[in-house]
């Protein structure tokens, strides 16, 4: 037996039954017949203090692995004090363990053999020169594992960032709790050292031909300080086989935050333009000059289509001259809806929904769906106003064409006789009825709705409630029992409606007085005062005129009413065709009107949708008030949470609203901001860049794997080949269907250089022209030179697998599994039952003397 270790859990009682045992040895012989009571005690105390002791014919060892790569370089003295720390004297005198160390990077060695633990056993600097851009995480565990083979038990302590190159790490932490093995993890901080590097560079794809664009360069740093980023390019601008230097910018740097410039590029003159983004000159030395670079290409499409339509004089209007101005676009006016196919861009500027036809309506929905795009701008023909609510053009908006606040609304219907007169087949009280039907069809769940009729009497019909009470149905039962007779008075009407909604808690409240306005007796006086009391309320009263046109005193009264009242109008409806579309307009007035007028103070959403766009949007004097959808993005927003500028996905294309006129008094303090073309660029680049089902995939690049996104016809399959620098055969990419006819992969590129990832119909055979797309991307150093914070994630799940867990560097360090002899428990049975013979035995030998 190599080894017997012993311990307890509580030393005092240990303690306590040695000096009981030794007080024993000094009784006198007159007491020595209890000795065995005596002894029985001590037994018992012994193993109250919790015994334990390990025998067995090998040491368990603890093997510390640690990382030594170039990702974690110059940690080797801060992982030397953690287990000198451990592992020192107060560890010594209650650890049966021997400590080995494995350091690893692209390989591993073993750095201290198995031996007993004592202090500063481990060397100033590694004696191995491992270190190296690759991390092989699972040769580390693998050697450990080794190491531990025929062993009791075992302890395993992972040193490291959590970033693996190479290995199943995964693997290896199972295979090590398959042996009885133990595996703990502790991350490594960052590297002490300091270094720029280009992250990315983003351009489109394709751009237009004449088209100028956007290329954008991100900096990280681990360091605080300052560099110059350059561009140089080829193909931009006047072209030219060699690279040459197109812009120069100076970037603050702080340590883990990225620093991104933008370079405004001229329009390509090649087919394809290539591009390269350096980092330099930096305030500190630049640990890995090999990550400064990084290139992008772009390829020159063809110009883009653009439809304008307008009701009248196009060319006069502000968008469209804007529009104009690019010489990427080709700019075709319509004074009316014409076949959008074969168009990029189809603008919509301040057009009635009367003239958008359903064959037009739907042509635009494929083209849009299939990867066109979508411009509609506001006005007083636009919107609310143009009647978009409710029709298949309305669908196709980012925005709906209704407030979503909720409103109190209670319409007072005049069932004086004169009401009762006959209006060809029906009289009046009975258009009022079915126009007051069809309202109810239009409320809001949260509207609240309420109904009363006058003569000279005012009785309620229908009490003021959820929206939900008021169906059709119970709307036109209600009205069913109302008949016309007596005089007209209809200014105690409008007192009881303004009571009524006084004590609703909605904000908005409406009073809608349906009357053809013959009512003897009232003074233009009185009416002033109800409408000043109205104003006081914040109630507004809407007066809707039916019959024959009304004498001029008496409509000049009504509408003084109407307007005095906060947000009320004057309506008319001589015709029974007439009534309803004026019961639809009172109910969009109590809800705030179509329209904002006013001053009103406009802001960008957060953050602005381009980093050119610096400048806040001026204030505006109108708008249509729309509601944005549940998924659109807006980019500019009024008082109230109006949406000024919203833009949203239809299908594979995009659609963008502008809720203001350029061409009114609503926005002229647009037409002379400077950031107004740098929002048309936005819009453009955005609009434009939807992809058709034909154009090229996107590809997103993290490190070493990449993503790649197509969009075809849905029901479409497809089958993508990735081919990697070096040569050798195409790799087949897994696609698969995220949303209909979007397809989505992605794959591992640790080496540096050009990939083309590529697109075409599954099914094998040689694929028809433009039916194969392609697209290029460039990894541009190998993902070791991405200095990166610990991976606490990775080094958690591997020593979840391998039975530990995450340690912090401060907690003490847990105790080795242990193998052979016996446990606690054993022990503590044992000295019971040590105590029970001891017992027995002074017992029986007490009954012996006795007898002689």
């Amino acid at each position: 037996m190599d080894f017997i270790h012993l311990e307890f859990a509580r030393p005092a009682l240990a303690w306590l039954a040695l000096a009981a045992l030794f007080a024993l040895r000094r009784l006198g012989a007159a007491e020595r017949g209890r000795w065995g009571f005596a002894a029985a005690g001590a037994a018992l105390l012994l193993g109250a203090a919790g015994p334990s002791f390990l025998a067995g014919s090998n040491r368990p060892l603890r093997v510390f692995v640690v990382d030594v790569s170039a990702s974690v370089e110059g940690s080797w003295p801060w992982v030397r004090g953690r287990i000198h720390r451990w592992e020192g004297p107060e560890c010594l005198s209650r650890a049966a363990a021997d400590v080995a160390v494995v350091t690893f990077a692209a390989d591993a060695s073993v750095e201290v053999a198995p031996c007993p633990a004592r202090p500063r056993f481990l060397p100033e600097t590694p004696r191995r020169g491992l270190a190296t851009r690759a991390t092989d995480l699972a040769a580390g565990l693998r050697l450990a594992a080794a190491l531990l083979s025929g062993r009791p038990g075992g302890h395993v302590l992972l040193f490291s960032d959590g970033h693996a190159t190479g290995g199943d790490s995964d693997a290896a932490a199972l295979e090590l709790r398959r042996a009885g093995a133990r595996l703990d993890a502790v991350a490594i901080p960052g590297p002490a050292l300091d270094d720029a590097r280009v992250e990315s560079v983003t351009a489109p794809d394709e751009v237009r031909e004449g088209e100028r664009f956007v290329l954008r360069a991100t900096v990280l740093a681990t360091a605080a300080g300052r560099a110059r980023i350059r561009v140089r390019g080829r193909g931009a601008g006047a072209g030219g086989d060699e690279l040459r230097e197109l812009g120069v910018a100076e970037v603050a740097l702080e340590p883990g935050r990225e620093a991104t410039v933008g370079f405004p590029l001229p329009p390509l003159a090649d087919p394809v333009g290539e591009f390269e983004v350096s980092v330099g000159d930096t305030s500190f030395d630049d640990a890995y000059p090999e990550n400064d670079r990084a290139r992008v290409r772009v390829r020159r499409g063809g110009r883009a289509r653009v439809l304008y339509v307008a009701s009248s004089g196009a060319a006069g209007r502000t968008l469209r001259a804007s529009l104009a101005r690019r010489p990427a676009l080709v700019l075709r006016d319509a004074d009316g809806p014409i076949p959008p196919a074969g168009y990029d861009l189809v603008v919509v500027d301040d057009l009635p929904a009367s003239r958008l036809d359903e064959a037009f309506v739907d042509a635009l929905r494929a083209r849009v769906e299939g990867g066109g795009g979508l411009l509609v701008l506001g006005g007083r023909s636009s919107f609310g106003p143009g009647g978009y609510a409710g029709t298949p053009f309305e669908a196709l908006l980012p925005v709906e064409c209704r407030p979503s606040e909720g409103v109190s609304l209670l319409v007072a219907l005049d069932r004086s006789g004169s009401m009762g007169e006959r209006a060809e087949s029906r009289t009046k009280l009975d258009e009022a009825k079915a126009a007051i039907g069809s309202l109810a069809r239009r409320l809001a769940p949260a509207d609240r709705f309420g109904l009363l009729s006058f003569s000279d009497r005012v009785e309620p019909v229908l009490p003021l409630g959820a929206a939900s009470a008021a169906t059709p149905e119970a709307v036109a039962a209600a009205l069913g029992r109302v008949s016309a007779a007596g005089p007209t008075r209809l200014l105690p009407a409008a007192r009881a409606g303004l009571s009524a909604l006084a004590g609703s808690a909605t904000r908005l409240r409406h009073l809608v007085l349906v009357s053809d306005g013959q009512s003897p007796g009232d003074s233009a006086e009185a009416h002033d005062a109800l409408a000043r009391d109205a104003k006081g309320l914040g109630i507004g009263i809407s007066v809707l005129a039916t019959g024959a046109d009304l004498p001029a005193d008496v409509e000049a009264r009504l509408r003084r009413l109407a307007e005095g009242s906060a947000g009320g109008q004057f309506l008319s409806a001589s015709a029974a065709d007439s009534l309803e579309p004026a019961l639809r307009r009172a109910l969009d007035g109590a809800r705030g009107g179509l329209v904002r007028e006013g001053r009103t103070e406009a802001r960008w959403s957060d953050p602005p949708p381009a980093a050119s766009l610096e400048d806040p949007p001026p204030a505006l004097a109108g708008l249509d008030r729309t509601v944005p959808r549940p998924r659109a993005q807006v980019r500019i927003f009024a008082e109230e949470g109006l949406p000024v500028a919203c833009e949203g996905r239809l299908g594979l294309g995009r659609v963008a609203v502008l809720t203001t006129s350029l061409d009114l008094e609503w926005a002229s303090a647009w037409r002379s901001w400077r950031g107004l073309d740098a929002l048309v660029d936005d819009w453009l680049r955005r609009l434009l860049a939807a992809r058709r089902a034909e154009d090229r995939p996107e590809v997103t690049l993290e490190g070493d794997r990449f993503r790649v996104l197509c969009r075809r016809a849905p029901a479409t399959e497809v089958r993508g080949l990735l081919h990697a620098p070096g040569g050798g055969a195409d790799r087949v990419l897994s696609l698969r269907e995220e949303t209909p006819g979007t397809w989505s992969g992605g794959g591992e590129c640790r080496e540096s250089g050009w990939y083309q990832v590529r697109l075409e119909p599954a099914g094998g055979g040689e694929p028809e022209d433009g039916q194969a797309v392609a697209a290029e991307f460039e990894v541009p150093y190998a993902s070791e030179l991405r200095l990166r914070p610990p991976d606490a994630s990775a080094l958690a799940r591997v020593a979840s697998l391998g039975g530990g867990r995450l340690l912090e560097p401060t907690e003490p360090l847990p105790e080795a599994p242990r193998a052979g002899g016996r446990g606690r428990s054993d022990a503590t049975w044992a000295c019971a039952a040590g105590a029970v013979g001891t017992l027995f035995a002074a017992a029986l030998a007490s009954r012996l003397r006795k007898k002689r």
